[in-house]
């Protein structure tokens, strides 16, 4: 829809080829225009397109530049008219909830109407990475038809039970001929590798490296490929997560700049506005002289007090401690790590900053493991060694990777938090040197725990 400067009771959205609405479906308090925190009920806000929300199950209005997935409509044409049997509306309490990349929050996805998941959700199914081949089969379809798809990921392909589809046709292209075929495909492999979650990356590299020598295409420059691919991806990444996108909202009050999370629904969003103005009026969790944590049953709160000159500049960076947790907590999410991502940053001018986070339900601390129950502890110590290596191979680092710092749910999977000290470097050697610190110091501190006696 696009707006026709109506106000917040006088909706004035029509269809972008000039036809009148006669169907809406609004959630409460929408639409708004909303900007900079505050409704514009005069239509001078920035919010004039419309979006399915929360799953679909109501309405929304957004900003009009950012991507969103989306479901095309077919006017109706009844059988024996010689045009296909199509109906005129897709009952959305049909759809499932995919995970993607591209945009932050639920997306609207036909894997159940057509019966069927996305890549990824196949790839960590019962078979799992079995059914890469039958993946790939798909994917060489496409090249020997001269073809490519630009934003080549896992979810951008639908198992129907039998065979591998790729999906998001407007991201499909004619592959160059030529000498620029070759490179082609495994510049666009490359790009596929890249975008893999860091669990499944290395395994599929392999299988798609075993296919190339199949198909007799040169194997041997994919590897070097995705490191410059996965490079360019994550710096551009880490480069977005600091401004307004489809993903991330931003406004300014004053001299502070405050980014949040666009898919947080507006009680959050207004909870978490004033929690991070007076994060005191949550319980505290723990005190310090430069960072206090605080939080209820939903939410954690951060709240780091460092100020001066030298924190002025950083801030004027976008590298303070609270800057770098919000740019690696959205980044590491990204890659598929274990952590929660960040919900809202409130930066102050004079370099004091409030961030939030979603509280990890049912998790433990794994210091609390090692003390408490060792031999659940040792089984979980080489899944965070394991995600540590990975992390390294990929070009961050911890920082701190203290047993404290990774939390344990009730499947013994990890998950890392405080990440104000991790970092990123597309330098080998600092890479290496930074991986071996993080597991350096997360060996000496398991040593800690195994001198001392269990706890009982």
């Amino acid at each position: 829809d696009s707006h026709n400067d109506g106000g917040c009771e006088e909706l004035g959205f029509i269809w972008f080829d000039g036809t009148q609405t006669d169907y809406t479906n609004w959630a409460a308090g929408e639409p708004n225009d909303w900007q900079a925190g505050v409704a514009h009920c005069d239509g001078t806000g920035n919010e004039d397109c419309t979006e399915a929300w929360r799953g679909g199950e109501s309405w929304n209005d957004a900003q009009c530049d950012g991507a969103r997935p989306y479901i095309c409509g077919f006017g109706y044409t009844s059988q024996g008219s010689g045009g296909p049997d199509l109906t005129t509306s897709v009952d959305v309490s049909e759809f499932t909830h995919v995970g993607s990349s591209k945009v932050d929050g639920d997306k609207l996805s036909v894997t159940q109407v057509a019966g069927g998941q996305s890549g990824q959700a196949t790839l960590r199914g019962e078979q799992g990475l079995a059914l890469a081949g039958d993946l790939l089969d798909s994917l060489f379809l496409l090249y020997r038809a001269g073809l490519r798809q630009l934003d080549l990921h896992l979810d951008n392909f639908l198992f129907d039970g039998e065979r591998f589809l790729v999906i998001d046709a407007g991201e499909v292209v004619p592959l160059p001929g030529g000498l620029r075929y070759e490179p082609a495909i495994l510049d666009n492999l490359a790009l596929f590798c890249a975008q893999a979650p860091l669990d499944l990356r290395d395994r599929l590299q392999e299988q798609v490296a075993v296919r190339l020598r199949q198909e007799g295409l040169r194997s041997e420059p994919l590897a070097a490929m995705v490191r410059r691919r996965s490079d360019r991806r994550l710096r551009s990444a880490m480069k977005k997560w600091r401004r307004e996108s489809s993903a991330i909202g931003v406004w300014h009050e004053q001299q502070e700049q405050w980014l949040y999370r666009r898919s947080l629904d507006r009680e959050d969003f207004e909870a978490l506005s004033a929690w991070l103005r007076e994060p005191e009026s949550l319980a505290l969790i723990k005190a310090g002289s430069r960072v206090s944590v605080y939080g209820n049953d939903q939410w954690i709160v951060k709240h780091y007090r460092e100020s001066g000159p030298k924190t002025r500049l950083r801030r004027a960076l976008f590298k303070t401690r609270a800057d770098i947790s919000w740019v690696m907590g959205w980044t590491w999410a990204l890659l598929g790590v274990p952590t929660p991502r960040p919900a809202m940053l409130r930066r102050c001018a004079d370099g004091e900053a409030v961030i939030a986070f979603p509280r990890l339900e049912g998790t433990v601390a794994l210091s609390t493991l090692m003390e408490e129950q060792r031999e659940r502890a040792r089984r979980v110590a080489p899944h965070v060694e394991l995600w540590l290596k990975r992390l390294g191979e990929t070009g961050f680092w911890h920082g701190d990777a203290k047993a404290q710092n990774i939390l344990v749910d009730g499947q013994d999977r990890v998950h890392f938090i405080d990440l104000d000290g991790a970092g990123f470097s597309g330098v080998s050697r600092r890479r290496a040197r930074k991986q071996a610190r993080d597991l350096k110091r997360f060996k000496r501190n398991w040593a800690q725990f195994e001198e001392k006696p269990p706890a009982r």
